[in-house]
């Protein structure tokens, strides 16, 4: 194997071992998005009723002043 040769091998094989590891990452990024997103979902609604419940009590309490 000439130096050229193998320059290229290794070349070759540093792109596919990056490009593995991207796709690994991604993967990985992929998987943890979906797994957090029920929770996110829970949180964002339990944030909206905590909100629709203080606008709830909020009026409540302006039409007994009224």
């Amino acid at each position: 194997m000439s130096v050229a040769e193998f320059g290229l091998s290794s070349m070759s094989l540093t792109f596919w071992t990056r490009l593995r590891d991207h796709e690994h990452s991604e993967a990985t990024s992929r998987a943890r998005k979906q797994s957090f997103a029920p929770n996110m979902e829970i949180e964002i609604r339990t944030r909206a009723d905590v909100i629709s419940s203080l606008r709830q009590m909020h009026l409540g309490a302006r039409t007994t002043l009224d």
